[in-house]
């Protein structure tokens, strides 16, 4: 309305406490079409989402920044972990705000950073309904078993490719995935 920008309300949260987190003036950010606070020059950087979810982790208004710092994840091939853990966790709090789209790249991009624990973290926070109701969402999940359990030839059989496909450094990941699993289980033991 007419209040000054920084005393306005979006998404239960003041705007100037999240841009002072993100340590951005206020000239530099604009009103998300979803009620949260974007970037209007250039995307987020890593060490700005940390600052971020320290203040507004568990906030709605959250909800599109963490959105479009997925897509730019997504488009640069890189990987916040912490940031992405926070969106699911928002979805299971705001179900009405769930994009599964999104879960199921979260939980691609958690499949390429195996062997580490994130896919698994990742599914904990995924109601197995959603799993049973989305495709995408339940592939995911499969590819990763796959590669957890060592049966690389059988996720190359199972549609790797198309996995790995339309992800800035996906297929990369994948193989260092399966390149740590395979160091994982052929690791010689010194007595």
């Amino acid at each position: 309305g007419d209040r000054p920008f920084c005393q306005r309300k979006i998404g239960g949260f003041r705007p100037i406490l999240a841009l002072v987190s993100l340590g951005r003036s206020p000239q530099h950010f604009s009103v998300g079409t979803r009620g949260g606070i974007m970037a209007s020059e250039g995307s987020f950087t890593p060490e700005e989402i940390s600052a971020f979810l320290e203040t507004d982790r568990y906030n709605e208004g959250a909800i599109p920044n963490l959105e479009a710092f997925l897509d730019q994840q997504v488009d640069e091939g890189s990987h916040h972990f912490e940031a992405n853990l926070a969106l699911l966790k928002l979805y299971l709090v705001f179900p009405e705000k769930c994009n599964t789209a999104r879960v199921a790249t979260i939980l691609r991009k958690a499949v390429a950073a195996l062997p580490e624990p994130m896919l698994l973290q990742c599914r904990y926070l995924v109601p197995k309904a959603m799993v049973k109701n989305d495709e995408a969402i339940a592939k995911a999940i499969q590819m990763g078993k796959l590669i957890e359990s060592g049966r690389f030839e059988q996720f190359w059989a199972d549609g790797g490719e198309e996995f790995c496909q339309g992800m800035a450094g996906l297929r990369q990941g994948v193989n260092s995935a399966i390149l740590g699993c395979m160091g994982r289980a052929y690791t010689e033991v010194a007595a």
